[in-house]
């Protein structure tokens, strides 16, 4: 909406929900690898599974269309850089490799 009003900086108003949303995975890794360094690698389900049933194809068509939009959501990432380069602050090309590194990372 900002951005079809004209807004000059729409990218001011969404660092905090990017940063918030950054932190809150981080913290969750971080949980995952306390809990599997307190309990010596060896975690416990809290609920055992359930028999899961035999593996019928070795590729379905969910898993195709899982893969497609997985890397769809990748694309659109490096899409965005790319089509923001010019939006860089002076050096623009170590800038734009410093934000595709990070996205990347991440």
């Amino acid at each position: 909406m900002l951005n079809m009003r004209g807004f000059r900086e729409p990218g001011a108003l969404f660092i905090a929900p990017t940063f918030m949303f950054v932190v809150c995975l981080l913290a969750i890794i971080g949980w995952g690898v306390a809990a599997t360094f307190l309990s010596g690698g060896h975690l416990h389900p809290s609920v055992h599974p359930s028999q899961l049933p035999p593996p019928q194809e070795a590729a379905s068509a969910w898993l195709l269309l899982k893969a497609f939009a997985s890397d769809c959501t990748a694309m659109t990432a490096v899409e965005a850089v790319s089509n923001g380069v010019q939006t860089f602050r002076e050096p623009v090309v170590p800038a734009a490799r410093r934000a595709l590194t990070t996205i990347t990372g991440i």
